[in-house]
């Protein structure tokens, strides 16, 4: 249970941040591709024709529809809706996948062919798909042989031709027949690329990425979700191939697909009306309600607002045709109204901002005014979606919410919650032992005769004072915290952890006695690279007996209160300050176009910059003495020499020297007063990589010397890359302009320095 449980956590997050991809130079060095996990969706294909139905307004509708209490349902009327437990059963009853092919894929050369999936494979990519049609309020769907074939033909076409789209180019080994079924199939099916999944994983973490669907491309339409609860679709198929990652295709439309008319339902929500299992829907999911035509008039997005109120507390919130989304993340409010007919038309799509919600719990009710029925009658829609979790335990009637406790520790109370109907509760007090470490306990009986645990701190925790920017070397924030003293803590034994944005690997900075600024205050610095300058920086103070303290905050968050005081700030600082939100800003267009990414998919979207367009010339003309200079090679048996520049929290030069066959190569390069010595690579290369260049040294030049057949030297700085990237006529705009930007924040530096 607890396995299903992490591995359901895992698919729902999707996008998370990996190492930078490398930028190639010269001879046309990529980085190497290391493991990671997100998903990338394609654009959804929206029907051309629509659904207009005519029928007989109200005739079929719930009876829970009265003029006192408009309550609806999402889905089908003839379907009926599952509890809490149900949902759990259904997860439990979806089969593991172990092996992911009967036959694999072939995705290069004249021998391709496309993969036929093993039955364990199929029945788990059904088994998703049905568990959100079921939890929606709609029917199954069945898989067929020639639909999952034409699937199959569709993820293959993708892979051979690198691209997730829904008119792939003709790959070259592929025959036109075949790039017909190929072509014709990517553009009647969702597709969705994933890189870092075991192959076991692959459809549970498609079906979920694309019910999820609220990346900042996809949210204004949601229209994978929506063609997957289609309610008229009877057959779909699924295929897989993997070429530089897992491509998928569900076919939803088109010849094959079988259809039949659906009227019997107000609306499809989702997260629907009624049960619903917490994981399966994360805080930065939109909710989405898709009226059903034949019932409804198109809406207006500037008639409809939508309330969504929070029951265990009361909160609401508010969306509607004055809610700002000219910015898309998980720090704002969303609201949006399609109409197209991906699926099913007239999708009412909203968003809190999430950035600081918990998972959802208990009691969420949904409010939609300002809609018409097909009579012209304005009328409206209230449901309550209720949350629980897939691990909570059925067998036992209440579980513990929270706890209080009185100014002078004396007595606490625990409140419990009803499992089944969160809204209720009971509170039961206990007496008070300790304090034991610096912690008062106290043991709560609960209704079910279980006994809890609940424990407070008896002193001020350390706290977060004030963040700084590091401003000279690599990008970073540094954390300065207020550590009081606690009896029995040792704070040489602390440390802090970091995560950015969506990465859930640690970064770790220990305790630094010497590492304080003027007012005494502890400092811990992470570390960013150029695409996390948004993405918001989790540290976490470890100390103690195992006690932490925590604090988010981010390089642009850091920027804007800057620019908001600038006055308290040098023009040299501020020149600084702002080169380094272009270079996160360009950065990320840029390797997004490099990666085939879409900008604020894997990382939050930079937004906050301060220049429009770049002196290309000017730049040009700055870095003109900086080529990469292998002209040293000559007369030896030194036959190539490249290089590349990865771009991370440091800067990094690899230099790539090819010996002729049989001749042993020695090579090394002195920087910072450390000696990098060359290391020869499985395909006979031999690599020299000079890590950590800070940004006031990118234009500084590097010499590998070294002895192959005679004595040879090859030059090169990290402004190399600058130059000829700015010097090609093949460059477009979003590398010239991330490149340039590259130049500035190291110039700004240099000023900054002067």
């Amino acid at each position: 249970m607890k396995k299903l449980l992490a591995a359901l956590l895992a698919v729902i997050l999707l996008v998370q941040a990996v190492p930078l991809t490398g930028l190639a130079a010269e001879e046309g060095e990529t980085a190497p591709k290391s493991a990671e996990k997100f998903t990338r969706l394609a654009e959804p294909v929206a029907a051309e024709a629509q659904e207009t139905g005519k029928g007989n307004q109200g005739k079929e509708r719930e009876e829970a529809r009265t003029a006192a209490d408009p309550m609806l349902a999402s889905g089908r009327g003839s379907s009926s809706k599952p509890s809490a437990e149900d949902l759990r059963r259904r997860i439990d009853a979806i089969p593991k996948v172990t092996r992911l092919y009967e036959t694999e894929p072939v995705v290069s050369g004249p021998g391709y062919r496309p993969a036929v999936l093993t039955e364990e494979a199929y029945a788990n990519a059904l088994g998703w798909i049905n568990y959100y049609r079921t939890a929606a309020g709609l029917r199954e769907v069945a898989f067929t042989d020639e639909l999952n074939l034409s699937a199959s033909w569709g993820a293959l076409c993708l892979a051979m031709a690198g691209q997730l789209t829904h008119n792939p180019q003709r790959p070259e080994d592929m025959s036109e027949e075949d790039y017909e079924k190929g072509r014709d199939a990517a553009a009647s099916s969702t597709l969705s690329w994933s890189w870092g999944y075991g192959s076991g994983a692959v459809l549970q973490e498609a079906v979920a990425g694309q019910i999820a669907d609220s990346d900042s491309a996809n949210i204004p339409t949601l229209g994978h979700r929506r063609w997957l609860l289609d309610p008229r679709i009877r057959t779909m198929g699924a295929g897989v191939a993997d070429g530089d990652g897992y491509y998928t295709a569900v076919r939803v439309m088109g010849g094959g697909v079988s259809t039949q008319a659906v009227t019997d339902y107000d609306f499809i929500s989702w997260p629907a009306s009624g049960n619903n299992l917490s994981e399966t829907f994360l805080p930065d999911t939109a909710w989405s309600v898709t009226l059903n035509p034949s019932r409804y008039m198109a809406p207006d997005p500037s008639a409809v607002k939508v309330t969504l109120t929070r029951k265990s507390d009361g909160r609401t919130w508010k969306f509607g045709s004055t809610t700002d989304t000219s910015q898309i993340g998980t720090e704002y409010d969303y609201f949006a109204v399609n109409t197209r007919g991906y699926g099913i038309a007239n999708c009412i799509i909203f968003r809190p901002a999430c950035s600081d919600l918990p998972a959802y719990s208990g009691v969420y009710t949904v409010d939609i005014t300002g809609i018409f029925d097909r009579d012209g009658n304005e009328t409206s829609i209230h449901y309550p979606a209720v949350f629980s979790s897939y691990g909570a335990d059925s067998s036992r009637r209440y579980r513990l919410d929270s706890w209080a406790w009185e100014d002078d520790w004396s007595a606490a109370w625990a409140t419990f919650v009803f499992v089944h109907d969160p809204s209720i509760s009971m509170t039961l007090e206990a007496e008070v032992t300790g304090p034991a470490d610096g912690i008062y306990t106290a043991e709560i009986t609960g209704p079910e005769g279980d006994v809890y645990t609940c424990s407070e701190r008896a002193f001020d925790p350390p706290a977060f004072r004030s963040q700084a920017l590091v401003l000279s070397g690599q990008i970073g924030v540094k954390f300065y915290l207020e550590l009081p003293e606690i009896e029995g803590v040792d704070y040489g034994e602390s440390y802090m952890t970091f995560s950015v944005g969506r990465d859930t690997a640690l970064s770790r900075a220990d305790f630094n006695e010497g590492d304080r600024n003027a007012s005494g205050r502890y400092g811990f610095t992470c570390r960013v690279n150029s695409l996390q300058m948004a993405d918001t920086i989790l540290a976490t103070f470890h100390y103690g007996n195992g006690w932490t303290a925590s604090k988010e905050y981010s390089v642009e968050q850091y920027i804007r209160a800057a620019e908001k005081n600038s006055e308290r700030y040098g023009a040299k600082t501020m020149a600084l300050i702002r080169a380094i939100a272009d270079y996160g800003h360009y950065s990320q267009i840029y390797l997004a176009d490099v990666n085939r990414w879409s900008a604020g998919d894997r990382y939050t979207e930079m937004t906050t910059y301060y220049t429009d367009s770049f002196d290309y010339a000017s730049i040009l003309a700055a870095v003109s003495g900086m080529a990469f200079d292998k002209s040293g090679i000559a007369g030896t048996d030194v036959e190539k020499a490249a290089y590349r520049l990865l771009l991370d929290s440091e800067t990094t030069l690899d230099v790539y020297l090819t010996p002729k066959n049989g001749t042993v190569l020695t090579a090394s390069a002195s920087f910072n007063g450390t000696e990098y010595t060359a290391a020869r690579q499985p395909d006979g290369r031999y690599l020299v990589r000079i890590p950590n260049i800070p940004a006031h040294r990118l234009g500084e030049m590097i010499t590998v010397s070294g002895e192959a057949g005679g004595t040879f030297t090859v030059r090169v700085s990290a402004l190399s890359y600058v130059r000829s990237v700015l010097n090609s006529a093949a460059s477009n705009g979003a590398a010239k302009d991330g490149l340039s930007a590259l130049y500035q924040y190291c110039a700004a530096v240099l000023a900054y320095r002067a």
